[in-house]
């Protein structure tokens, strides 16, 4: 069945996530605020209606047909207010199911406010977008003023080419960032994450403000150059790949909600025998490449089974100045901000560098699956001492930087659980699912999904047929560990 109603690259690809860790919330984005003395109910429910009119992507529903993901062309069904009864986290981290239902809910727990959307219809600029136009809205709806016009939305296309990270990522080996600090493979992961957050010293301010001026680099360019370091010298690299995101939204879309949102995987080769200056030179003229090329398509196929969740980067860095834009009043009163903590994390680790006049803070998000928070306490301390050390000289080699001591061993690896006997006649039935799929009739047992032609779509119907043949519920990262009929025949049986 044809559609002209398909879910884009970038929304098939936090679907597929999403398959690969069935009920969990890892694409919920949630954000809460706080307001004394509380809000009407009665205006808040209104003024909620009215940025859902705003802002139609929030009414957006969307269905799995065909293995694929489409946007459903039912009527929307209104938000409604919900009473948070139990803990907030629990509010904020309930999965939302792609059934056609409604991926935006707003819960009020006394002075607290708490929405939580689905990453398909919402991007971590969108909570304020969306606290400001709530704002607004409820002052209007108080006042009897007239309520604030529709926001211009992005029009909805696929993202365009791809070849040019196509040749950004060509002989990349993923395999190159490791870090070697005590680390883990799961052999089934559920994406769990944690996160801990490290004030900066006052002199950091000075620090940024001096290499800012000495490098000729902006704020964000020079501590993401500081990331690649803290990475490498941590055992990463030299060729290293770290996630950017980067917003789509251009100048008359700037206050859309949605999902508008790249991760850009920038690759920098750090040489030990370069400076920091040349260190972010390099970086500068990555970044800005990949600004220039940030609607584009990046297409990595998932072409080995322990890749689904980060098949070309393990860590993001993000530069998040805090301003005017993250701040909005209901009735003249502020609203506070709630920082609710991570529950989950789809990388290794992710830095963010929060930046207000009042403070400097940097908040690591990471998978507990991978790194223990000692270890990523220790990152965060590190990436200080190396900001300190870097201000000092930023024309000595980086190699000879100095150190902070001994990083502690890897942890040894986790073994794979061997596979018992094998159901030959099931096999057999797998085999025929792979040549239906794949539209081909020369495979055998040991035939590895990915390498003979299947990628992550493809992937996704397989295991739903496979499911359906066997009754044996099958997540895709089960799939992604399994890519043989023998193998998932092996799986299958001792599920």
């Amino acid at each position: 069945m044809e559609h002209d109603n398909l879910a884009t690259n970038n929304e098939q690809s936090l679907w597929l996530l999403e398959r690969c860790v069935p009920g969990t919330g890892v694409n919920n984005v949630p954000f809460a605020f706080r307001v004394a003395g509380g809000l009407r109910r009665d205006v808040l429910a209104t003024a909620l209606g009215h940025v859902l009119d705003r802002h139609p992507v929030l009414r957006r529903r969307f269905l799995v047909e065909d293995a694929r993901l489409v946007i459903s062309a039912g009527q929307p069904d209104t938000v409604d207010l919900e009473d948070i009864t139990g803990e907030v986290t629990e509010f904020a981290t309930r999965p939302f199911t792609v059934d056609g239902g409604s991926l935006l809910r707003v819960g009020v727990a006394g002075e607290l406010v708490c929405v939580v959307a689905h990453h398909l219809v919402f991007d971590a600029l969108s909570a304020f977008l969306f606290g400001a136009d709530l704002a607004a809205a409820y002052d209007a709806v108080l006042a009897g003023t007239p309520l604030p016009a529709p926001a211009p939305a992005p029009a909805r296309t696929a993202a365009s080419g791809g070849e040019f990270w196509r040749r950004h990522l060509d002989g990349f080996d993923p395999a190159g960032l490791a870090l070697g600090i005590a680390t883990r493979e799961a052999t089934t992961w559920t994406l769990a994450g944690a996160q801990v957050t490290h004030e900066l010293t006052p002199e950091i301010a000075n620090v940024i403000t001096r290499l800012r001026k000495s490098l000729r680099a902006p704020d964000g360019v020079l501590l993401l150059a500081a990331y690649y370091l803290l990475l490498a010298r941590h055992g990463a690299g030299p060729d290293l790949v770290v996630g950017a995101p980067f917003t789509t939204r251009d100048e008359s879309t700037a206050k859309a909600v949605g999902f508008h949102v790249n991760v850009a995987p920038l690759r920098v080769s750090v040489d030990e025998r370069a400076s920091f200056r040349d260190l972010t030179r390099r970086v500068r003229e990555v970044f800005l490449a990949g600004l220039e090329h940030r609607a584009e398509q990046v297409e990595v196929p998932a072409d080995r089974p322990a890749v689904w969740r980060n098949p070309v980067f393990r860590h993001v860095f993000n530069y998040v100045p805090v301003g005017a834009a993250t701040t909005f009043e209901f009735g003249g009163a502020p609203a506070e901000v709630v920082q609710l903590d991570a529950a989950y994390s789809k990388f290794d680790l992710e830095f963010f560098l929060l930046a207000s006049p009042e403070r400097l803070a940097l908040r690591a998000v990471y998978a507990t699956e991978v790194h223990d928070e000692a270890d990523v306490v220790a990152l965060l301390e590190r990436y200080e001492h190396l900001l300190l050390a870097v201000d000092t000289d930023p024309d000595l080699p980086i190699g000879d930087l100095p150190s902070w001591g001994t990083v502690a061993p890897a942890a040894p690896a986790v073994a794979v659980a061997g596979s018992g006997p094998v159901d030959e006649a099931l096999v057999e039935r797998l085999v025929g699912l792979w040549h239906e799929v794949l539209g081909r009739t020369d495979l055998g047992p040991d035939a590895n999904f990915f390498d003979s032609g299947g990628h992550s779509l493809l992937a996704a119907k397989l295991a739903q047929l496979a499911e359906g043949a066997t009754g044996v519920p099958l997540t895709l990262a089960e799939f992604f560990a399994h890519p043989t009929p023998r193998a998932l025949a092996a799986h299958l049986r001792g599920a």
